[in-house]
Order: structure tokens, then C-alpha cells, then sequence
């Protein structure tokens, strides 16, 4: 998202191409393609945003079109989908037209026709994997895990305390994008969920030393 604000700042409105909506019974629309697109755009502060109305067959579910346009779309994108990401996609496919065959969901996700044969015969979810299935560290451990895992990264971009703090290198943009691509929508309220932890921690802290 970050990348297309700066070119929205820098060249215009126009320098991406539009967003792709379908339109509803209520005569709204449905986002179709372009999330990160309009995001910028919102946080630039434009009020009307160019769209390309996206047309669908007569009597279709437009939340339900929007959803299969926006899968193929990914599946070609500049900036594809995770692999859970495209599980998902599957599963919810799968869901929503049981009669078409695994290799069109595969086309249309951008997956091995295997992978769909996998998924629909797992039926909800898939199994767990074992690597993940191992005892979780506890609570303590990876809290510390975290903080070691950021001080690694600012001793190998050779940042100073004052440079880290200040954002002296593009940390935090790719700290964004990452959010982005793992929680989409919900990107914002997981980044606020980590300022809290970090300000939380700074007040036990504060009140530790003045306890002293």
C-alpha cells in the first residue's frame, strides 16, 4: 500500500490503473479488485475515485462474483496471494460452486488442481501441519523471541538507537507491507495491537524504576 501512495502522491490520481467494482441490487458497489488501491487513495484523502464497473450475468450474487473475480485476478497479480492466503480461496470456492471441477479452481486460484483435490477432501480446513503442531513456546518465551528477532534486525542494518527509533532506514514500510499481506484489511488494528504491547511494556517498566 505504501508503494502506491507514493506514486498517487508523486504522479497523480491517474497513476495507477482504476479500481474494479460490481454493482449491487441496492445500488452500491462491490469491490471486485483494487484493495490496495483505494486504500491509498482513502488515505490521501480523495473523495471520488475512478472505477471500472465489472460485468456479471444476470441474477448473480455480486458479493459472490466480486469474491471469484478478485481470486483470478490474484492469480496473475503483481503481488499474488500467500499460500494461505490461496487456501483459503480454494476452500471458499469449493464452498460456494461444488460442482466445478478442481482444475478450473485451480485455474481460478492460481493452484495445482492437486492442491484443490487435497483441500476439497479435507473438507473445511486443512490438517495441521506437524511443523506447527509441536509445543508452542510459552507466553515468556516468545515475548523475548520477538525483541531478539527486531534487535537482529537493527544490528544488521548497522542502525544506531536513535536511527531505529526515528525510523532511520524503511523498517517500518516493510513492517506495513507485511502487515498488509498477512491481515489485509484488518492491518491497522494488528499494528495498533503491537504499539499497545510495546506501550504497556514502557509503563511496567516506568513504574518499576520509580518503585526503586
Amino acid at each position: 500500500m505504501h508503494e502506491f501512495y507514493a506514486l498517487y502522491q508523486d504522479d497523480g490520481e491517474r497513476a495507477l490503473p482504476p479500481i474494479e467494482v460490481i454493482a449491487d441490487p441496492t445500488g452500491g458497489f462491490v469491490l471486485a479488485d483494487g484493495w490496495h488501491r483505494l486504500t491509498a487513495l482513502r488515505a490521501l484523502g480523495v473523495a471520488r475515485v475512478q472505477a471500472v464497473v465489472v460485468s456479471i450475468s444476470a441474477g448473480s450474487d455480486p458479493v459472490a462474483a466480486a469474491f471469484l473475480y478478485a481470486v483470478a485476478r490474484s492469480a496473475v497479480s503483481a503481488k499474488p496471494l500467500t499460500r494461505a492466503e490461496k487456501q483459503a480461496a480454494v476452500l471458499r470456492l469449493i464452498e460456494i460452486r461444488p460442482g466445478v471441477s478442481d482444475r478450473e479452481i485451480g485455474r481460478l486460484a492460481g493452484v495445482d488442481h492437486k492442491t484443490v483435490g487435497r483441500l476439497r477432501e479435507w473438507g473445511i480446513s486443512p490438517p495441521p501441519d506437524p511443523q506447527r503442531s509441536r509445543t508452542a513456546p510459552s507466553p515468556e518465551l516468545a515475548a523475548r523471541k520477538l525483541l531478539e528477532a527486531f534487535e537482529r534486525i537493527r544490528e544488521a542494518r548497522g542502525l544506531g538507537l536513535a536511527d531505529w527509533w526515528r525510523g532511520g532506514d524503511r523498517t517500518g514500510h516493510r513492517l506495513a507491507d507485511a502487515l498488509l499481506d498477512l491481515y489485509g484489511g484488518e492491518a491497522v488494528e494488528r499494528a495498533q495491537l503491537c504499539i499497545s504491547w510495546l506501550e504497556a511494556a514502557s509503563a511496567v517498566i516506568e513504574a518499576a524504576e520509580a518503585a526503586e
